[in-house]
């Protein structure tokens, strides 16, 4: 990083995809501390806070309760399609009880999304 660094001579233009990689990389921090404050702030119980993190890991995709299902089955204990369903329920009346919370959960025809 030195030579990008203005002391004595001109710095070297910082290449785009190191731009893109550190922006982006900073977004996902930031919203990763918000999971883990919202979980603070609510006393979001474990289960519930797990599959928020699924869901986090996969925000660009839409994951049906069965996915859902099985990748929960796959990291913690083994749950059932409707178990998740009763989960993301919770999940989403913890979400809308909070008010300083900016994310949400959306379903449509293809599965869940964390927005």
């Amino acid at each position: 990083l030195s030579q990008y660094i203005p002391l004595m001579q001109k710095p070297k233009v910082l290449p785009e995809d190191f731009k893109k990689s550190f922006l982006q990389r900073l977004k996902e921090d930031s919203f990763d501390s918000l999971l883990f404050t919202f979980r603070k702030r609510t006393n979001l119980p474990h289960n519930l806070f797990n599959l928020l993190l699924i869901l986090n890991e996969n925000r660009n995709n839409n994951l049906s309760a069965l996915e859902l299902s099985e990748i929960y089955s796959e990291r913690h204990s083994h749950i059932s399609e409707t178990s998740i369903k009763v989960l993301i329920s919770k999940l989403k009346h913890y979400i809308e009880e909070d008010p300083e919370c900016i994310f949400y959960i959306v379903k449509n025809k293809y599965g869940y999304k964390l927005i």
